[in-house]
């Protein structure tokens, strides 16, 4: 039996760091929206009867191969560590082929991680027929990917790469739940384009920082995260009516309270590229993720578009090809 499984990465559109538990909870429930985008990452995993392991990371052209799964469990290359970890779960009881792929770079704020550990989680459920439902995949993937990090992880990047689509996320104390909304295609590629900087950015220990200060109660924190759970409502709002210019207003004033909130959510590179697409006429930016780093997405009027896309190419900005899509994780048995 061969599995390939495809799942999207995403965009961010409010509510971001919210969905850190206790942050969601103290504030009394708060909601993030992000939608599914057209960068993928890919798992195919492949059984093999004799009870020897290969992993094939494709974007580092690194493979490694394994007499048996306790020699894989005693690899402290850190390289394999997702690996690793995701094998150390499931526990397979034959030997197996995986080979992963990501198109989205390192570090870029689009989830990319998080959408690997859904594909990997997709095929390793498929070939054990362990029948893990949406909210055990979630909930597994985010604490794998902490065990991996060692820091905290929220739950936000997993549910487009599973869903598609544009996900609203409620948190409430009864746990989270997700309402998906069809995406105006048309409209957000007429309005809108993604850059990578070209510096990575770590949410990890972004989201460690800002975790630790809410936490430690301090005043501008805790009033920035209220105001980015505001924002998010007013966003939420706008999507379910379909009023979807507004979402500009909602990126420059989560802009604002994002760094105010830590200057490591911006970088220069960041700062750059705001100049660069406002004088060419771009209405506004919104960072991917946790800042620092990684992608931006830049809103622009329709009739600017071809401008200010030319002056961030021009300013030396990687535009990247990232379109909405509807289609969660795409499992295939081969």
């Amino acid at each position: 039996m061969k599995i390939r499984v495809k799942s999207p990465t995403r965009i961010d559109i409010a509510g971001g760091t919210n969905d850190l538990w206790p942050i969601y909870a103290i504030l009394g429930g708060a909601s993030t929206i992000n939608y599914a985008i057209s960068i993928y990452t890919y798992v195919e995993l492949e059984e093999q009867p004799n009870g020897k392991i290969t992993i094939e990371l494709m974007d580092i052209n690194l493979k490694k191969e394994y007499a048996n799964l306790a020699e894989l469990l005693n690899d402290q290359d850190p390289q394999v560590q997702l690996l690793r970890v995701f094998a150390e779960f499931f526990k397979p009881a034959k030997g197996f082929t995986v080979k992963t792929k990501s198109e989205s770079p390192v570090g870029a704020g689009l989830g990319g991680s998080s959408s690997l550990c859904i594909s990997l989680i997709h095929a390793f459920n498929k070939w054990l027929d362990q029948k893990l439902t949406l909210e055990k995949m979630i909930y597994l993937a985010h604490n794998l990917e902490a065990q991996i990090l060692k820091l905290p992880t929220g739950t936000q990047d997993y549910y487009p790469p599973a869903l598609g689509g544009l996900c609203i996320i409620d948190y409430n104390q009864d746990g989270p739940s997700v309402q998906k909304v069809a995406i105006p295609k048309d409209f957000f590629e007429t309005h809108s384009f993604l850059v990578y900087t070209g510096r990575p950015h770590h949410s990890g220990l972004n989201n460690w920082e800002v975790l630790r200060n809410f936490t430690d109660k301090n005043e501008n924190t805790v009033a920035c995260l209220k105001g980015i759970k505001r924002k998010a409502q007013k966003a939420k709002e706008l999507c379910l009516t379909g009023n979807w210019k507004g979402l500009n207003e909602i990126f420059k004033e989560s802009y604002n309270l994002r760094t105010k909130l830590s200057p490591v959510f911006t970088s220069p590179e960041i700062e750059r590229l705001k100049d660069v697409a406002s004088k060419a006429g771009a209405l506004g930016v919104k960072i991917c993720g946790a800042g620092g780093g990684g992608s931006v997405l830049v809103w622009t009027t329709a009739e600017a578009k071809g401008k200010v896309l030319t002056a961030c190419q021009s300013a030396g900005f990687q535009i990247l090809n990232a379109v909405p899509v509807e289609q969660g994780s795409l499992v295939e048995v081969i």
